[in-house]
């Protein structure tokens, strides 16, 4: 969606440099044709724009981050990702679908412009050879070529055959002249119902496991280098799921109390919030809440007489939790320089005592380089026992993390340990086993980048 608001803007350049170029071309042809009608110059018009905005989108315009493949030559690989890891790890089944949509055009436009071409021969060869072209124009300028790009224009380019098909279908019929396309009709019919079946398909089966699907959010790279001895075995391990152990309402009134802060609730998407001057109390879903005593105000320099050791905001982070009536839990890690030079970031991890319930998250504390409490982010989920479930080895886990991911790396990666961990799925509530492969990548100068993956364990 977002590209296509993205060539909105285009749009009027493009129309007014198509009809410069229509206006050359038709002067050209005006001495070897006769006087053609206006619905052709339309349909003309129409037909060298669609080129214009092709080549655009092809040649010119950016997409995502400019990570990936140079060349892809695994046919529908996204569709079995879809399938066996879920739609939110294959974005590239909608891009699939999108190249589709943008062929369409070209299999209404030619049929009606060349009656020699309505065949479905002919518009297969036409979208086949005009895709492979600008294909090979993406390798040669690095853009990158896809097979799956092929295989989608061509489609696209016979089912706007198809469309057209239909259309002149029903003109046929009302004429009583249909049997010379019937059987055309019929293969028209049988593509758009086959093309349409395979994406509701893959929407209605969204991941084969019960318990969710986990975001692969890694890149991946061109080979795996692997440190460390990895068992072949499956395990069986515990899966637990979300149960509410406060509602709502008695949560903001808990928090209200213990912050101080007062205010009218409002809720937005899955979000409450409160308002109370340039405070926030806000309560996410899964019963995950954030209180900010400074928001929306800038960051204080503090001078340098009035900051604090990091022990001194430490202590006072502890403090802050014990008002809060948290217990259980430990100091884990300063992650001060991920943020900022003038606060401390302290995170506290959940001690789980029990093997019946596991608590994904942590807490977050905010403390001013003067040893002030600016926010306390607790983003626990607890979560019970409901079964056990076999889960796939350590050496699998890690040829997962080689084919599955959001970009492409284009040099190699070193595993140097796999251990157990789980991981919380928003979407059903359920908290589930997976592996957490710890490692780096290896950039083209020798340079060492974290490398982390975390694959679903259940098999």
């Amino acid at each position: 969606m977002r590209y296509i608001l993205d060539l909105l803007p285009i749009i009027p350049i493009a129309g007014i440099i198509t009809g410069i170029i229509y206006f050359i071309v038709y002067k050209i042809l005006s001495k070897k044709r006769e006087r053609i009608s206006k619905g052709r110059m339309f349909l003309e018009y129409l037909l060298i724009g669609w080129i214009l905005m092709f080549l655009y989108v092809t040649q010119i315009m950016d997409f995502g981050n400019g990570i990936g493949l140079l060349f892809n030559l695994k046919p529908l690989h996204q569709f079995y990702i879809a399938y066996r890891y879920g739609l939110n790890n294959a974005q590239g089944v909608w891009q699939f679908l999108l190249n589709i949509i943008m062929f369409v055009p070209l299999g209404i436009l030619v049929p009606m412009l060349f009656k020699e071409k309505r065949n479905w021969k002919s518009i297969t060869i036409i979208s086949f050879l005009f895709t492979l072209g600008t294909e090979l124009l993406q390798l040669i300028s690095r853009r990158g070529s896809d097979i799956d790009d092929i295989i989608a224009n061509t489609l696209g380019g016979l089912c706007g055959f198809a469309l057209f098909l239909i259309v002149y279908g029903i003109i046929k019929y009302k004429k009583n002249d249909i049997e010379k396309y019937f059987r055309k009709l019929i293969i028209g019919l049988v593509i758009l119902i086959t093309v349409s079946c395979s994406f509701i398909t893959i929407k209605m089966f969204d991941g084969s496991s019960k318990y969710g699907n986990l975001y692969y959010g890694h890149l991946v790279p061109s080979s795996v280098d692997i440190k460390v001895e990895l068992s072949d075995l499956e395990t069986t391990r515990k899966v637990y799921k979300y149960v509410e152990k406060i509602n709502i309402d008695d949560l903001k009134i808990y928090l209200e109390k213990i912050s101080g802060l007062e205010g009218s609730w409002t809720k937005e998407n899955d979000t409450f919030t409160l308002k109370d001057g340039d405070k926030r109390i806000f309560i996410f879903d899964y019963n995950r809440w954030y209180i900010n005593y400074e928001y929306g105000t800038d960051e204080k320099v503090i001078l340098e007489e009035n900051k604090v050791d990091e022990q001194t905001a430490l202590d006072n982070a502890k403090a802050e939790l014990k008002k809060y009536n948290i217990e259980n839990v430990e100091f884990s890690k300063n992650i001060s320089d991920e943020f900022s030079e003038n606060n401390y970031y302290f995170i506290f991890e959940q001690v789980n005592e029990n093997d019946n319930i596991n608590i994904s998250g942590n807490i977050l504390i905010t403390v001013g380089k003067d040893g002030r409490i600016i926010g306390v982010y607790d983003t626990r989920i607890e979560c019970e026992y409901i079964e056990e479930t076999t889960c796939i080895s350590q050496a699998d886990s890690v040829e997962i993390a080689k084919d599955v991911g959001t970009g492409s790396w284009p040099d190699k990666a070193v595993v140097t340990e796999v251990v157990e961990s789980y991981s919380f799925i928003s979407d059903t509530g359920y908290l589930v086993p997976t592996w957490k492969i710890k490692g780096y990548i290896i950039d083209s100068t020798g340079k060492h980048l974290e490398w982390i993956p975390e694959v679903d364990a259940v098999k």
